[in-house]
């Protein structure tokens, strides 16, 4: 997922008024990606609301909450908000989601 900004500049006048015309416009794209965020496994209902908080903080929209094999969400992230979230003490680890696939065994033993 990408958001994408448009940003227009108006050249200023002297006077400091603008020329309404646009004299160039930019689209800057922001990556705006799925992560695993995992929590420690010491945390505690009001640490992981904590946690949720500090995602929507730095920007950042929970998709799912992981209580039963882990403790932790899956979220969209900018890569700047996962890397700041990595430095948060309830965090054990951050992981991009990806699709990943099990290849079945090739080597079979011959007797």
């Amino acid at each position: 997922m990408q958001a994408r900004v448009k940003v227009l500049f108006f050249p200023l006048m002297a006077d400091r008024s603008i020329i309404l015309f646009p004299l160039l416009s930019v689209t800057l794209i922001a990556s705006v990606r799925s992560y695993i965020i995992v929590l420690k496994d010491t945390v505690v209902a009001q640490d992981i609301a904590k946690a949720e908080q500090e995602i929507v903080k730095v920007g950042g929209t929970i998709k799912y909450r992981y209580t039963t094999a882990l403790k932790g969400f899956s979220a969209w992230l900018s890569t700047r908000a996962a890397h700041a979230l990595q430095s948060n003490p309830l965090v054990s680890y951050i992981e991009e989601d990806k699709e990943v696939h099990i290849l079945p065994s090739t080597s079979a033993v011959s007797q």
